[in-house]
């Protein structure tokens, strides 16, 4: 596991707002371990992270086949929606959202709300709620739209350090303001 600094590294890089300079510290870290005991599980949230990175940086040509690889990888051991899948889900719904498939979205948001439940990533706690709050505010549910922003920052408040998704929370909090209100 030679490579476990470098996904750390990576990890928070993109906790921060340095997609690209998480995508880089992801890659080191897996070939780091080539070769080596880079176990199934440490496989599939590694490749989940990095499709994560690569949405949040703007490469959703290469998030999206990342992503759904590590669902299927993980369908194949029993469960899509297991915890290392989190930051896949994540991936799929925000690039699900940019291209505005409300029904896909649903069904990709309430498996990305299963795997999150079981993982510990207030990263991607945070995010679920900022898209599900858009979700809502799109479908006019005005009141559950505000709901999932509150529920946002309180993960914000336990966790100040995630700047990015505090920007991101601000930011669809904003749009709420002037564009539902």
């Amino acid at each position: 596991f030679r490579g476990v600094p470098s996904a750390l590294v990576g990890v928070g890089y993109l906790w921060s707002g340095r997609p690209a300079a998480a995508a880089a510290s992801l890659s080191e870290a897996r070939l780091a371990n080539a070769g080596g005991a880079f176990k199934e599980y440490a496989e599939l949230t590694h490749a989940a992270h990095t499709a994560l990175a690569l949405v949040v940086g703007g490469d959703t040509a290469r998030a999206r086949p990342m992503a759904e690889g590590v669902i299927s990888a993980a369908s194949g051991r029993g469960s899509a929606v297991a915890p290392e899948t989190a930051q896949a889900w994540l991936a799929l719904a925000l690039i699900l959202q940019q291209e505005d498939q409300r029904a896909e979205l649903e069904r990709v948001l309430t498996s990305a709300e299963e795997a999150a439940a079981h993982a510990i990533d207030p990263f991607v706690d945070v995010f679920l709620h900022v898209i599900r709050a858009r979700h809502l505010w799109l479908l006019g549910e005005v009141a559950g739209g505000a709901r999932q922003v509150a529920q946002a920052r309180g993960v914000l408040a336990e966790y100040p350090g995630l700047r990015y998704a505090s920007r991101a929370c601000t930011a669809l909090a904003v749009w709420g303001e002037l564009t539902i209100y």
